[in-house]
């Protein structure tokens, strides 16, 4: 946990329930066998930031849950995804429809393997710099990332074209936010302020240094 948490947020209390449930070794003082679960996962379109869609068309996630995370008020699953082979991160906002699947879950020895302290510490890392206001440029696919990490609230999001959307909101700038940034490639781009852009290219210079 690495925030308390604020929702009462019917749906996701639910879905919070059916995880637990899943993931519990007991049920009404019988033994239970951790089991997989389903759901159907949402997104954000550009084109209504207000309002959510079903990912793949509305297609059935299922995945082996292990782990409740809370930052920043909210609530996310560490899951292991059968498919990539590998721990993934669902916010549990997002899940729609959750269900038992009485299929007993998989990846016991891939979280045995996880520090959940750093693991959430990359994965929900704090900035800790000068806020300034800036704008941002990423490739669409990557708004549900943006909004993760941003919010709706008080940020402006708009549509570049139609591959591209940008973002202008306040950020605390620090090595830790251009180290997000860099792990996006050439998928987004600061537009402004103009200082913020020079102080980017500077941290990318020092890091060209190292080799």
């Amino acid at each position: 946990m690495t925030d308390r948490v604020k929702t009462n947020n019917k749906g996701v209390l639910n879905n919070i329930a059916t995880i637990n449930e899943a993931m519990s070794t007991k049920i009404d003082g019988e033994p239970h066998t951790p089991e997989k679960i389903s759901f159907k996962y949402l997104k954000y379109s550009i084109d209504d930031i207000n309002n959510q869609v079903e990912r793949r068309k509305g297609a059935r996630y299922t995945v082996s849950p292990f782990q409740l995370l809370i930052n920043d008020g909210n609530y996310y699953l560490l899951a292991f995804d059968d498919e990539k082979g590998e721990m993934r991160t669902y916010r549990v906002d997002r899940m729609k429809d959750v269900r038992y699947t009485n299929i007993p879950r998989e990846g016991e020895e891939v979280f045995k393997e996880i520090d959940l302290k750093s693991y959430t510490q990359r994965v929900f890392s704090m900035y800790g710099g000068e806020e300034k206001r800036i704008t941002l440029k990423f490739i669409t696919p990557l708004l549900d990332a943006v909004v993760d990490r941003f919010g709706t609230k008080d940020i402006h999001y708009s549509k570049s074209d139609e591959r591209h959307f940008t973002i202008t909101a306040k950020v605390e700038i620090s090595n830790q936010f251009f180290g997000w940034l860099l792990g996006f490639g050439k998928k987004v781009q600061i537009v402004s302020p103009p200082e913020v852009r020079e102080e980017f290219a500077v941290y990318l210079d020092k890091m060209r240094e190292m080799y």
